[in-house]
């Protein structure tokens, strides 16, 4: 308890940057009667006028949830292409404020010339041929006609991710169990978001925000601010978002940062580098957050070397285990051989 109350004290001497003004949206978009009926167009609007009326000269970042953008949205090299949709911020936030960064979760697509049902997804129009769909994260900023993007690397098995894909695929039956897998594939990523303001973000999907090593990588890659999006409106279980919720206090102790969760439907919060609450709402209703965040290029043990003491721990579990069956076998042998040793001097 001592150890514990000295470490939470001492985070008040890391020195951390100039305060920056972030707006989070809690969109409240159920996913089975709105967020997926309406047209893409309808649901940026949506988002669109829930959150920029509330932006200030200091807002520096907006956040969305995962897939808050939802349609066809394609990749081309390392951007994300403009279209129609994705210049809607330009009409209303932009217009009052140049400078800012609006995150958020998307659906994207890229062109493969993978043909094969587990790499990629045949398109049912005319000539489009086979692409990946990726749920991905985008910086929309003003005046470009290309974006930064990340994609989800940690996928929810079954529903996202098949295993052994390319030998269970020949199975005929497969295909149709895992019917919703190809709806996410992976890239090699670890690359941070970067902002206007030369911020560098940590922007993480739904279930990768329960893997600690994730954060980490791009924690060492220079990422000032941890933000998650999620999408729980597939659920309304209390103990399941609670836990969720828990994960980003464990985030932000562990590398010592600021964590914003933007959630459609659970929780949206902002917590301090020590894991406390700020702001939150929890309530099935459309609102919005505002606060100021203090960038950091701390770098924890746990940041530096992820889960080395678990791993240690673990390898020192097995030795211990080792040892004990040894102890055993070594006692059962005297016992049947009237007190000989089981290891003989040569």
């Amino acid at each position: 308890m001592y150890l514990s109350k000295r470490l939470y004290d001492s985070q008040e001497k890391i020195n951390f940057g100039k305060p920056t003004e972030v707006l989070v949206a809690h969109t409240n978009a159920n996913c089975f009667n709105f967020k997926f009926s309406v047209s893409p167009e309808e649901l940026m609007r949506y988002n669109a006028d829930l959150t920029f009326p509330h932006v200030s000269d200091r807002t520096k970042i907006v956040l969305w949830p995962e897939t808050a953008i939802t349609g066809e949205h394609w990749i081309k090299g390392d951007k994300v292409i403009s279209n129609e949709i994705l210049k809607i911020p330009s009409e209303k936030v932009f217009y009052q404020n140049q400078n800012i960064d609006l995150i958020t979760g998307i659906t994207l697509k890229e062109k493969s010339n993978k043909k094969e049902a587990y790499q990629s997804v045949l398109s049912p129009h005319a000539g489009e041929g086979w692409y990946k769909n990726y749920n991905g994260i985008i910086n929309i900023q003003s005046n470009k006609d290309t974006f930064d993007y990340r994609v989800k690397q940690v996928m929810v098995p079954i529903r996202e991710s098949a295993p052994y894909a390319k030998y269970l695929y020949k199975i005929p039956f497969v295909p149709k169990i895992f019917r919703h897998s190809h709806y996410a594939f992976r890239k090699e990523d670890g690359k941070v978001i970067r902002g206007k303001s030369g911020f560098k973000y940590a922007s993480l999907i739904c279930y990768e925000t329960l893997f600690g090593n994730e954060f980490t990588k791009y924690v060492r890659n220079g990422a000032n601010f941890i933000f998650m999006h999620l999408n729980e409106g597939f659920y309304d279980s209390k103990e399941i978002i609670q836990f969720t919720k828990n994960m980003g206090v464990l985030r932000a102790i562990e590398n010592r940062r600021y964590v914003v969760r933007s959630s459609n439907y659970g929780v949206t919060c902002i917590l301090n580098t020590k894991g406390d609450v700020l702001e939150q709402i929890d309530e099935h209703k459309a609102a919005v957050l505002k606060r100021d965040l203090y960038p950091s290029d701390y770098l924890t043990f746990y940041s530096r070397y992820g889960d080395f003491i678990g791993k240690i721990s673990v390898a020192t579990l097995l030795l211990i285990m080792l040892f004990l069956q040894f102890e055993v076998t070594r006692e059962m042998f005297r016992a049947n051989n009237g007190g000989e040793s089981l290891l003989k001097p040569l």
